[in-house]
């Protein structure tokens, strides 16, 4: 007869290898998952400019790093370039963003939809 704490402490070990999975099988589905992403995302790569990226890229001149504007305007203005004050602004407040597409995307690369993408 075997005692119970013994059967408990069995029955335990047999739960705790059943919940785990080989690094293998955690590899594979960390891959799939992974590519399946890239696939799906790499059909936007090649797309145009639409809806609010024109205010928000294309004439935002806070993305601008030879214009008229400082790097301190765009704490200032919302995420479309335009004052906060305005009552128009939406009060879309995006300081990191505008920064990235400022320095990531427009210093580097200009107005090429590819690299907002």
């Amino acid at each position: 007869m075997v005692e119970p704490q013994n059967e408990r402490h069995r029955i335990e070990d047999t739960k705790s290898s059943f919940n785990q999975s080989p690094p293998l099988l955690d590899l594979l589905c960390c891959l799939l998952v992974l590519f399946v992403s890239a696939g799906v995302y790499t059909n936007s790569l090649d797309a145009v400019f639409v809806f609010d990226d024109h205010r928000a890229i294309l004439t935002n001149k806070d993305l601008e790093t030879d214009g008229e504007r400082t790097i301190f305007d765009l704490f200032w203005n919302d995420f479309w370039g335009g004052a906060m004050s305005r009552t128009q602004s939406h009060k879309s407040y995006r300081p990191l963003t505008v920064l990235t597409y400022r320095y990531l995307n427009y210093w580097m690369w200009g107005r090429d939809p590819y690299t907002y993408h």
